[in-house]
């Protein structure tokens, strides 16, 4: 597609070609080129032009940006990219198009730790989709907004809402969300102490995980998460399988990933009375976290940090 739209010259198929590639290489950790190219294709009245799609390539391919741009802690851009998908939403007053904005918006505000604002913002786009019958887009609003209930502590209302996103997504053979829904399913039962159910969806979701190796990082995150947690603790493993998540997290260029990281292993650092090495670690997030401006992750950090 992308090779036909370049001999014909046509900066509407050259966006949809754009946006699919970047849609089948963000598992990759390899979409933003396209995603931006497709973006910078349609400016101006083209924006708003849908050329037989669902929604105009141009608000689609913001809302993936702003997902992708996310995962990667450039938050200055993803803010401009939502902005503008609303403004495009807005326009096309159609509730597929504003499902897709408000899904930009509330991930954002996730990515950035605004969690309160976040739940709200994809209550309202999953709102969207139940009146439109929108089954795909209310999935992966699930999955995020699963993750930030268990963030603010309603980790039975997160597991009722990612088992049901999970259940669609691997329903409708959508892996990447499929896969990211028991990732954080598994962190929400951990939660409630589930560990066994935790580290079962774990396990199943690193070997489901290991082509798109941004959900293998997450997949070991979560690993080395649940061999620190219950009665004996396995510190060696879950600093190994830390140590793997950041390798490949660092390779993508998936920061926020790193950095989040960097303080699960920091609490196993403290569990073993290395106290120096949890508070170095502890100070390098925080200082990442800052950096990206993801302020309640800096905060969590920083008080990780005043209690060692």
């Amino acid at each position: 597609m992308l090779a036909i739209a370049r001999t014909l010259g046509d900066p509407a198929l050259h966006a949809v070609a754009d946006q699919y590639l970047g849609q089948a290489y963000h598992a990759l950790g390899e979409a933003v080129a396209h995603l931006r190219r497709a973006v910078d294709s349609l400016q101006g009245d083209p924006t708003r032009r849908r050329v037989g799609m669902p929604s105009p390539p141009a608000l689609f391919s913001r809302t993936w940006l702003v997902w992708c741009l996310g995962e990667r802690g450039e938050v200055v851009e993803a803010r401009q990219r939502v902005r503008e998908a609303l403004e495009i939403a807005a326009a096309s007053e159609q509730l597929y198009s504003v499902a897709q904005a408000r899904f930009a918006q509330g991930i954002l505000c996730y990515f950035k730790g605004d969690l309160t604002e976040a739940a709200a913002v994809l209550e309202l786009a999953r709102g969207h989709c139940e009146a439109g019958n929108l089954r795909l887009t209310r999935a992966i609003i699930e999955v995020y907004l699963g993750r930030v209930y268990s963030l603010v502590g309603q980790a039975p209302d997160a597991i009722a809402v990612l088992d049901r996103a999970r259940t669609t997504c691997e329903a409708i053979k959508f892996a990447y969300c499929h896969v990211l829904a028991k990732i954080w399913s598994s962190q929400a039962l951990i939660m409630v102490g589930r560990l066994e159910d935790a580290r079962r969806h774990a396990e199943r979701s690193l070997a489901l995980a290991r082509a798109p190796r941004g959900l293998e990082a997450r997949a070991l995150r979560v690993l080395g998460e649940l061999h620190a947690s219950g009665d004996v603790p396995d510190v060696t493993a879950s600093e190994a399988l830390y140590g793997q998540a950041i390798a490949i997290a660092e390779a993508l260029g998936l920061r926020p990933l790193v950095s989040r990281c960097r303080v699960g292993v920091a609490a196993v650092y403290g569990k073993t009375g290395r106290k120096d090495r949890a508070r170095e670690t502890l100070a390098v997030a925080a200082t990442e976290f800052a950096s990206m401006e993801m302020t309640r992750w800096r905060e969590r950090s920083e008080r990780a940090l005043a209690e060692l």
